[in-house]
């Protein structure tokens, strides 16, 4: 759980800072779970 967050957290740095397509969609997702799951 702890490396799923470290991991989520360092796609939303990557995709705010970069221009990938598939990435940014990848990171919505795992924002969405985030918030689900940790009630953020």
């Amino acid at each position: 759980m702890n490396i799923y967050i470290g991991n989520a957290l360092e796609h939303s740095s990557y995709s705010e800072k970069s221009d990938f397509g598939g990435f940014t969609q990848y990171h919505e997702i795992s924002t969405t779970q985030r918030r689900i799951k940790f009630g953020l």
